[in-house]
């Protein structure tokens, strides 16, 4: 199934994906504050300053979402996607009929035809397989899984 997946098409969608998450985040933390405030930060509606304030979690969450696709976003740009034939970060895995993508956590995506997702490399099961081959077995959980194959 991986043997000839285009890892540059996998690169361009994980990007893609990032910079429209990116986006929608500080889209969202933009909207949460304009709706207070006046382009020269006179206050529009002071209870709704005074609730923007008070809801400093709402705030922190939509800031931090904002942040981390920044990171996953500056981490794919510093991420070669070469053909690879063990587990490292970069690569394209395949264990049975799944398909992760050690890179970045994102939501489920195709390329090639093939579904898959991307997985951070501190994520567990990407600190199980690493420095692993197609064929190799390793234990997640209470699990024994085999790696299919590699890209």
């Amino acid at each position: 199934m991986l043997s000839k997946i285009n890892k540059s098409a996998v690169r361009a969608a994980l990007l893609a994906q990032e910079h429209a998450e990116h986006a929608a985040a500080e889209a969202a933390f933009r909207a949460y504050f304009d709706e207070a405030v006046r382009p020269d930060d006179t206050v529009l509606d002071p209870e709704h300053a005074a609730a923007t304030v008070r809801d400093r979690p709402a705030q922190e969450l939509a800031e931090a979402r904002a942040h981390a696709h920044a990171g996953h976003l500056a981490a794919l740009a510093g991420m070669a996607f070469t053909a690879s034939t063990v587990v490292e970060v970069g690569a394209v895995v395949q264990i049975g009929a799944r398909v992760v993508v050690v890179a970045v956590p994102t939501q489920p995506f195709d390329v090639d035809g093939i579904r898959m997702i991307g997985i951070a490399p501190d994520a567990p099961l990407a600190a199980a397989m690493m420095g692993l081959a197609a064929g190799d077995t390793f234990e997640l959980g209470e699990r024994e899984l085999t790696i299919t194959a590699v890209a």
